[in-house]
């Protein structure tokens, strides 16, 4: 147990390091963007990336769960699954052609027919990708996975600021993802082939890939039916409040709700090999619960805070960074803020530990039966504004949230009472520092105010969790602290060696 311990703690690491590194990277991006891009430009943006990422889950068709999830997997299965997948990526490559002038057409919009053209090319390269990815989680090589997305999201994201200063707007877009996910494939070809391991050949035996399919439908359905629940949206609001207010909207999304998916990223990433990992081994029942609650209570006391601040401070930086042009979008990304901080417990854990059990069909049942909720309010919102379509969207993840977890306490064998506990003292230190934060506020609106709130805001982020969660503390403290030692160790070397030089 030690050793998945380690493990997990591992995960957590490098995959904080990978989003990090994709939050500034995604800031720089947007801050860019924002100045360069019109509303309009964000708009056709939001509808390729809808039916690009709709595309990916309908490709992968929860393999990648079903790979995780399977004790043993052989290679004629790896490789049946690889073929599928490529064979998955040429239907959805002419699935999307073919529509793309039905999509031009149903929003006015002529670019968008050769936009999807252009970006329709990724699905002849990315599911080549997938069972390597699956098969490094399976492993728990988080150091790996990070390091590799790492370089894919340099190279996304500064190929996408580069071309779009030379003008190639939405294009530019389109041109990051497809050189980005070239360089992860061959990364990972090469990464498999050094190792001397599986690697790909086309094979095909539907018998032996029905247990892993039977799996992946529930995990595939489910995962279409949230992509929907979350995205949809985009799609509603650019056809009734038109293409100009889905870039407001657009913006909102892009610049919180993408915080949110990489905050949630950190969790998903470690929590379900991990929760697999659990239910094989022995006392699982009690093992699981125990982490289950260990993680939420992790995530709940780094997210919350970080969601609580940023609900703050946005009114005050959207008109300063990014001009008055995009106003409207405050309320939109206020709200969002809020809603991040019922995503990232909702998200990264109950699904998870529902799939771990055996309930992937549990968890497509509940998107199944929401998704008409979703659906209805959506539209009734539309009818009253961005902000009336951002707040529909909080409830609707509320709703969400509850459903699954009282699931999950079924399935599992937990507790409300044992859950909100976990989420107590997180909450109440975001509650206080979200107060002294706006009342510092109070004396002044300017940008310059909203960074020093931010450094006081950390600042007394750890003096709260030191005072009122010492468990929290001191566990960060004890794997914080080795780091810093090694890395003043090797300074202290390099003062040495530079002296010894002179």
């Amino acid at each position: 147990m030690s050793e998945l311990k380690n493990q997990t703690i591992s995960g957590f690491k490098w995959n904080g390091l990978l989003v990090f590194t994709n939050l500034v990277l995604n800031a720089l991006m947007i801050f860019i963007l924002g100045y360069i891009l019109s509303p309009e430009d964000f708009g056709l943006r939001a509808i390729i990336i809808f039916v690009l990422g709709l595309s990916k889950i309908i490709t992968d068709f929860g393999i990648s769960q079903a790979i995780i999830q399977h004790e043993k997997v052989t290679q004629p299965e790896l490789n049946s699954i690889f073929t599928v997948n490529v064979l998955s990526g040429v239907i959805m490559f002419i699935c999307v052609n073919l529509s793309a002038p039905l999509l031009a057409d149903y929003y006015g919009a002529e670019e968008l027919k050769t936009l999807l053209h252009s970006a329709s090319l990724l699905f002849l390269i990315e599911p080549l990708g997938v069972v390597f990815i699956a098969l490094l989680e399976k492993q728990l090589q988080f150091k790996q996975l990070a390091l590799i997305n790492m370089n894919k999201t340099w190279i996304m994201n500064v190929t996408i600021i580069v071309f779009a200063l030379l003008g190639f707007q939405v294009y530019s877009f389109i041109i990051g993802q497809f050189i980005s996910t070239m360089f992860i494939t061959v990364s990972l070809f090469w990464l498999f082939k050094k190792k001397k391991g599986w690697f790909p050949a086309l094979y095909l035996n539907f018998r032996s890939l029905k247990p892993y399919y039977a799996f992946g439908i529930y995990v595939s359905g489910k995962n279409i039916l949230n992509y929907f629940g979350r995205n949809f949206d985009e799609l509603i609001v650019g056809k009734l409040l038109g293409i100009d207010l889905l870039g407001y909207y657009s913006f909102a999304k892009q610049a919180l709700d993408r915080v949110i998916d990489l905050v949630i990223q950190i969790s998903t990433k470690v929590t379900y090999p991990v929760f697999c990992k659990i239910q094989q081994g022995e006392n699982a029942v009690i093992q699981f619960r125990k982490m289950y609650y260990k993680m939420t209570h992790l995530v709940a006391s780094a997210g919350l805070p970080i969601f609580a601040m940023l609900f703050l401070i946005v009114p005050s930086a959207v008109p300063v960074v990014f001009g008055d042009k995009w106003e409207p979008s405050i309320i939109v990304m206020q709200v969002l803020a809020l809603k991040g901080m019922v995503d990232i417990l909702s998200a990264g854990f109950a699904t998870n530990a529902l799939y771990a059990h055996h309930s992937s069909k549990t968890a497509f049942y509940v998107d199944l039966i929401l998704l008409p909720v979703r659906l209805i309010t959506l539209i009734a919102a539309c009818y009253y504004g961005l902000s009336a379509v951002a707040f529909a969207y909080l409830l609707f993840v509320l709703l969400k949230a509850c459903i699954l977890q009282v699931q999950v306490n079924r399935v599992c064998s937990m507790s409300w009472r044992d859950y909100l506990l976990q989420l107590r003292s997180p909450f109440l230190i975001s509650c206080g520092l979200a107060i002294i934060c706006y009342g510092v506020q109070q004396f002044n609106d300017q940008l310059w105010l909203a960074v020093f709130a931010v450094a006081g805001y950390a600042a007394l982020y750890v003096l709260f969790t030191r005072l009122f969660n010492q468990a929290i503390y001191m566990e960060v403290a004890n794997e914080v602290r080795p780091m810093f030692n090694k890395l003043l160790k090797r300074k202290q070397k390099k003062i040495i060696r530079d002296g010894m030089g002179m």
